[in-house]
């Protein structure tokens, strides 16, 4: 897990562990992965798929597709329900592909929180190495927070 100074101050906050899902995200993970163009997408994100050929490469389709604003979601609590989020896509992805790694991405400030997912893939990033760059608090993992 990497994530910038912002982050760790806001985790040192959060408390998921008692938390559920709204029914529109979990109803997300339980449909399951999609593959298509060596992409993986989430089956219920997968209508947002664009071809190839407008991205630099599959990890910036990925992000495309798999991306939402938590803040749609829920009303409250943006980072705590990102983190459960993380913990159920990375937890339905051990269970579809143990040989590949899915990195999930959590950004947020004081107007919510974006989640993004991408299968690591070397040589290809969606963060700047930078993290401490960003303006908001970032976090990138492909293990359970």
């Amino acid at each position: 897990m990497k994530c910038n100074q912002l982050m760790k101050k806001e985790m040192k906050r959060a408390d998921w562990r008692k938390l559920s899902l709204p029914d529109d995200l979990q109803a997300w993970i339980n449909g399951g992965f999609v593959e298509d163009d060596d992409c993986v997408f989430l089956r219920s994100l997968y209508k947002n798929y664009q071809e190839l050929s407008n991205f630099p490469d599959r990890t910036g389709v990925e992000c495309f597709v798999n991306s939402f604003h938590i803040d749609d979601y829920v009303s409250e609590r943006y980072l705590d329900y990102s983190f459960l989020f993380c913990e159920q896509i990375l937890a339905c992805w051990k269970n579809y592909n143990q040989a590949q790694k899915l990195n999930v991405i959590i950004s947020h400030d004081e107007f919510g929180a974006v989640v993004k997912f991408h299968v690591k893939r070397q040589g290809e990033n969606w963060l700047s190495s930078n993290l401490e760059g960003y303006e908001e608090a970032v976090l990138e993992t492909s293990e359970p927070i």
